[in-house]
C-alpha cells in the first residue's frame, strides 16, 4: 500500500524554489584514473525545482503545483580482465570473430597489472547520464463546510544511459509511468 499526501493551496499565494549543484571541479582525482594516466572522471549533478500554491476563488477553489528536475553526468570507471593477445591467438575462428565486442577501442590496457598471460587488465571511463522531470498538481474545491473535493495529477519521466564495462556498451532505460 502506498499513501501519497499532497499539499493544498490556500487563500494566499505561496511558493518556494530549490537548487542543489555538485561539480567535479571540487573533487580529487580517482586513484585508478591517475594510475592509468586518464583524466579525472566527470561528475556534474544538478537538482532543482519549485512549488507554487494559491487561490483560484477565495475560500472556495485552490491550486498547488510543483516541479523537480534532476540531471546527472557521472563518470564510471571499469577495470576488468579481458583476453590477452596470446589468448586470442589460440581462439577458434568462431570465438575470434567476437574480439571487437570484448574491449572498446577507448579502453586502456594497464601494463603489468595481470599475473596471467591469458588476461590483460583493461580500464575504461564511461559516462552515466540521468535526466528526470517530475510534475505534480492539485486542485481543491470547497462546495460547503461539509462537502469538498480535490483532484491531483502526477507525471514523472526519466532516462538513464548506463555504461556496462570495458566493452563500451551502454543500456538506455526510459521510465514514463
Amino acid at each position: 500500500q502506498v499513501n501519497v499526501i499532497t499539499k493544498s493551496g490556500a487563500n494566499a499565494v505561496h511558493g518556494s524554489v530549490f537548487e542543489y549543484l555538485r561539480n567535479d571541479k571540487f573533487d580529487a582525482p580517482n586513484y585508478f584514473d591517475t594510475l592509468a594516466g586518464l583524466p579525472k572522471s566527470t561528475l556534474k549533478q544538478h537538482q532543482f525545482g519549485g512549488s507554487l500554491g494559491g487561490p483560484i476563488m477565495k475560500n472556495r477553489a485552490f491550486f498547488f503545483s510543483s516541479y523537480e528536475g534532476y540531471r546527472l553526468d557521472a563518470g564510471v570507471n571499469f577495470v576488468e580482465a579481458v583476453p590477452s593477445p596470446a589468448a586470442w591467438a589460440r581462439a577458434v575462428p568462431a570465438i575470434a570473430n567476437l574480439r571487437p565486442g570484448f574491449t572498446s577501442s577507448a579502453a586502456v590496457i594497464l601494463p603489468g597489472a595481470s599475473a596471467s598471460p591469458d588476461f590483460d587488465i583493461a580500464q575504461l571511463q564511461g559516462l552515466q547520464e540521468v535526466r528526470e522531470n517530475a510534475f505534480s498538481a492539485r486542485l481543491d474545491f470547497k462546495m460547503s463546510d461539509n462537502w469538498s473535493m480535490y483532484g491531483r495529477l502526477f507525471h514523472d519521466r526519466g532516462t538513464n544511459v548506463q555504461p556496462e564495462g570495458v566493452s563500451g556498451r551502454s543500456v538506455r532505460i526510459t521510465d514514463n509511468p
